[in-house]
C-alpha cells in the first residue's frame, strides 16, 4: 500500500514538475532587437475606443499605423477583463517595458515588449494550453518509471554487498 502511495506520489510529483517546466522548455521564444520572426500568437495589449483588448502580433503588424500610439500601458500592475472567459494582466517592467499574461479559454499567454515612439517591440513569449496535460502526463510517466527502475536498481546493488 505505502509502495503505491509513494507511485502515485511520485508520478504527481512528476506531472506538477512537467506542467511548471513546459513553458519554458518547449515554448520560450527571446527576441533580438530588430527580430522579423515573431511567433503570431504574441499578445499586446492596447487600447481602442477606450477599452482595453489583446491583439495579436499578426493583428498588430497588419494593421500597424491604426496601432501605433495605442499601446495600453500604465505605471501599476493592473488586470483587465476582456469577457467572462478572456482576462489579462498588464505588468510595468521599467524603462517603458511592460509584460502581459494574457489568459483565454485553455489557454495562456505570456509575451514581454517595449514600447518606443509608440510602437511595440518584441522581447519575449511563451505559452501554454490544454495540450500541455498530454505533456505533464508523459512526464509523469517516464519520470516516475525512471525513479522507480533507479531505485530497484540500487536496491539489488545493495542486497548484493551483503
Amino acid at each position: 500500500m505505502i509502495g503505491k502511495l509513494i507511485g502515485i506520489g511520485t508520478f504527481v510529483a512528476f506531472f506538477l514538475l512537467t506542467m511548471a517546466l513546459f513553458p519554458y522548455v518547449a515554448t520560450q521564444e527571446s527576441y533580438a532587437a530588430g527580430a522579423t520572426q515573431i511567433h503570431d500568437g504574441f499578445p499586446i495589449a492596447v487600447l481602442e475606443d477606450g477599452h482595453p483588448k489583446i491583439v495579436s502580433w499578426t493583428e498588430y503588424q497588419s494593421k500597424l499605423a491604426h496601432y501605433k500610439n495605442h499601446a495600453l500601458v500604465g505605471a501599476a500592475k493592473k488586470e483587465y477583463a476582456v469577457d467572462e472567459f478572456t482576462s489579462f494582466v498588464l505588468s510595468p517592467e521599467g524603462n517603458q517595458t511592460f509584460s502581459v499574461d494574457y489568459r483565454t479559454d485553455d489557454y495562456r499567454f505570456w509575451s514581454s515588449y517595449a514600447v518606443r515612439d509608440g510602437i511595440v517591440r518584441p522581447i519575449s513569449f511563451r505559452f501554454t494550453g490544454a495540450f500541455s496535460v498530454v505533456i505533464g502526463i508523459l512526464g509523469g510517466l517516464i519520470g516516475s518509471a525512471l525513479l522507480a527502475w533507479i531505485r530497484k536498481r540500487h536496491l539489488s546493488r545493495r542486497a548484493g554487498h551483503r
